[in-house]
Order: C-alpha cells, then sequence, then structure tokens
C-alpha cells in the first residue's frame, strides 16, 4: 500500500505568507504607479494651463493703447494703473470674448476666496473714465489655487529719469516699459512672466 504524503499545515500557512507578502508588495508598487501617472498628467494640465495664460496676457498686455480717461478731478491720465495685486489697462480684445474694439481689462488676484484665483474682468473703454454698470462687465477665472500674485512695472514718470522697478504704477502720464508677474501656484513658484508694452 503506498501512503501519499500531502502538506503539513505548517507549510501551508507559510506558502500563504508569501503570497500575500507578494500580493501586497505588488499593490503597493502598482498604486504608487497610479499616483505617480496621476501627479504626472496634473503636473502637465497645471502647465498647460499656466502656458495659455500667459500666451493670452502676453499679447494683450503688448498690445496696451495709449488712451486716456478722465479721473475724479476731470484730469487727463492715462488709461493705465497698477499695483501688486491688480492691474489694469486698455487693449483690443479678442473678437471672441467682445464686440471689437478697445476695452478696459483688469487683472487682479482674488485670496478672498477658499483658494485664491487670478481673475480677468473687462468691459467696452469710455474716454470719460468712471466705473462701468454692472451689467457691462464680463470676468473670467484664470487660474485657480494660485498661492501668491505679484505684479512690479518698469520704466520712468517722464522719461527723463533712469528707469526703475515700481510696486505700483500711478503716474498718469506715462505708460512703463515693462510688466512683470510672479506667481506661485499649489505652494510652488512658476517662471515669472515679464512683458514689454508697446510704445
Amino acid at each position: 500500500m503506498i501512503r501519499q504524503r500531502g502538506f503539513t499545515l505548517l507549510e501551508l500557512l507559510i506558502a500563504m505568507t508569501l503570497v500575500a507578502l507578494l500580493l501586497t508588495v505588488l499593490y503597493g508598487g502598482l498604486q504608487l504607479a497610479i499616483r505617480g501617472w496621476e501627479g504626472g498628467e496634473a503636473r502637465v494640465e497645471r502647465s498647460n494651463s499656466v502656458r495659455l495664460v500667459e500666451e493670452f496676457l502676453r499679447r494683450q498686455l503688448a498690445q496696451t493703447a495709449r488712451v486716456y480717461v478722465q479721473d475724479r478731478q476731470r484730469l487727463r491720465r492715462v488709461a493705465f494703473s497698477g499695483d501688486a495685486r491688480s492691474l489694469t489697462w486698455v487693449a483690443p480684445m479678442l473678437a471672441y470674448l467682445g464686440d471689437g474694439g478697445l476695452y478696459m481689462l483688469r487683472l487682479e488676484y482674488d485670496e478672498s476666496s477658499a483658494e485664491g484665483v487670478l481673475r480677468l474682468r473687462w468691459w467696452p473703454y469710455r474716454p470719460q473714465g468712471g466705473e462701468p454698470p454692472a451689467e457691462a462687465v464680463a470676468e473670467h477665472v484664470l487660474l485657480q489655487r494660485v498661492d501668491g500674485a505679484r505684479l512690479r512695472y518698469f520704466g520712468s514718470e517722464d522719461g527723463q529719469k533712469a528707469p526703475q522697478w515700481y510696486d505700483g504704477w500711478t503716474f498718469p502720464q506715462s505708460l512703463p516699459r515693462l510688466v512683470r508677474l510672479d506667481l506661485s501656484q499649489d505652494g510652488e513658484a512658476l517662471p515669472f512672466l515679464i512683458v514689454a508694452l508697446a510704445e
């Protein structure tokens, strides 16, 4: 009579433990690969959206028009002003966003919401100045999850002094030569944008 010998309980337990360890390692590797893939896709998407925003702002700022508006004292000044968080200028708007002609554009960094946003508002240019009626203002969020934004301006007040960088542009009769935008998104500083304004 031939005795058949099977696996002992200890051998089965050891085999099952080894299989469980192997599956755990494989599952961990798969999860790591999935997270890496999703992170890469998110970085590519963020990079593309930032690049599109930069191209749009570069095109619009490069077309800045030297036109004038009346201020509160009824004095004539260049329709351009800015500080570290916002910038207002006049340029032709893209045809699909407006009806043609010149528009006042206002770029703003809004950190009051849960996640900071970079927002663009626009309305038809009016030489008499003043705030436009609410129904005339269009708005679009350019970037979300913006941790910080800073605008700076390079030029001189009268064109005679040596140009320098300013945190705000309040000179009523001149345009800056350059505008610089520094952004950080999701805790990471993005490459800065410098645009030369039209002469």
